[in-house]
């Protein structure tokens, strides 16, 4: 890595450790001591030396505990209204900024400054045994992602290798299988064109927390402490749902719009970070799922798909690639990382959504938007 990123990294987490600005949990930003070994982290990663990387997840001084979990008093816990789906995995997240996070061309996109530390922990929807916590760091334009798979006895977690870690039975639930993508794959969803905090965004932030002195909508709380700027009171911008679990039969009992914003924003979440217009993985005339996409195009002809099926037939799911893509379980199924099982809840929400575009649609304008 470039020297510039290392010393613009080190200074600015350096700084952070000798002033130890205060906190103020009502208006102020939240800047604290940052622990030797959380600066020990952030220099040494800044390094091009991999094997001095810490090799566990306790020497990296992200966490004050890890059981209980607990982040450093750094951090500021976040949650998000839509999760990609991960094998059915519960995440927690935790963000460190050391100045203020700024909109991007007013844009929904929210860009921590440089020395930004982004976790995302994975636990079994069952259990809650950890499984993974996966960091991501911000130096100078660049961002490393690094992931820590625990052990059976939940005590620790090891750094895996930048090749990633092939399928594996979580401890005691071996129908939970688990993937960790190469680090190189990353930067499949984490692209130029989505940016790398995919979760940093207005329709995912935009929505209450419950913290310490009560529940308050994170915009709000962030604004308040000066983490954002800005005097919006967020209920005028677009929210991604939150994420559910309802059957076919639930489903198509909603209204077309709901189903409408549900469908647009699972894909949005799920596939867009590929399957986005102008991007490179995404050539011109290739499927388009962003949330603002024109569905006229997912009534594509059958030479398109893999399979010769067309991306989408009105009204028979099993007809239509995008379903079938999903539901497949060989290495063509979609989305292509970290799913160790397929999203029970995304087949139903595709497959009524499907079901409730007119079969007789010959003309893509009549089908449902």
């Amino acid at each position: 890595m470039r020297k510039h990123t290392i010393w613009q990294l080190i200074a600015t987490l350096g700084w952070m450790a000798v002033t130890g600005c205060g906190r103020d949990d009502q208006n102020q930003l939240p800047r604290r001591f940052l622990s030797d070994d959380l600066q020990q982290f952030a220099t040494v990663l800044a390094t091009a030396d991999e094997s001095e990387w810490p090799q566990t997840l306790s020497a990296t001084g992200l966490f004050q505990s890890l059981q209980p979990l607990l982040a450093n008093a750094a951090f500021i816990p976040y949650s998000i209204n839509l999760a990609h789906w991960s094998s059915g995995s519960r995440k927690r997240r935790w963000l460190y900024a050391a100045e203020g996070i700024v909109r991007l061309n007013e844009t929904s996109k929210w860009q921590p400054p440089i020395g930004s530390i982004l976790i995302e922990h994975h636990e079994s929807p069952r259990t809650a045994h950890p499984v993974e916590t996966r960091i991501a760091i911000r130096l100078d334009s660049e961002w490393v992602w690094l992931s820590y798979l625990w052990n059976d006895a939940a005590t620790d977690a090891l750094l895996v290798p930048a090749e990633g870690h092939e399928e594996l039975a979580v401890a005691g639930e071996e129908d939970f299988i688990w993937r960790v993508p190469a680090r190189s794959e990353c930067m499949t969803c984490h692209n130029p064109t989505t940016g790398p905090t995919l979760g940093l965004r207005t329709e995912q932030l935009n929505r209450t927390y419950p913290y310490a002195n009560g529940e308050e909508n994170q915009l709000s709380y962030w604004q308040r402490i000066g983490l954002i700027g800005g005097e919006s009171t967020w209920d005028s911008e677009l929210s991604f749902p939150a994420s559910r679990s309802d059957t076919v039969a639930v489903i198509s009992s909603w209204s077309e719009a709901d189903l409408d914003h549900y469908v647009r924003s699972y894909l949005e979440v799920n596939c867009a970070s590929c399957h986005v217009s102008q991007s490179a993985s995404n050539p011109a005339g290739a499927l388009d799922l962003s949330y603002a996409a024109d569905p006229k195009h997912w009534l594509a002809p059958a030479s398109s798909s893999q399979n010769g099926l067309p991306r989408l037939t009105p009204g028979e799911p099993e007809n239509s690639d995008i379903w079938l893509r999903m539901l497949t379980e060989d290495e063509t199924r979609m989305p292509p990382f970290a799913v160790g099982s397929s999203d029970e809840f995304g087949l139903s929400l595709l497959e009524a959504w499907i079901r409730a575009w007119p079969s007789s649609s010959a003309d893509p304008s009549t089908a449902m938007h």
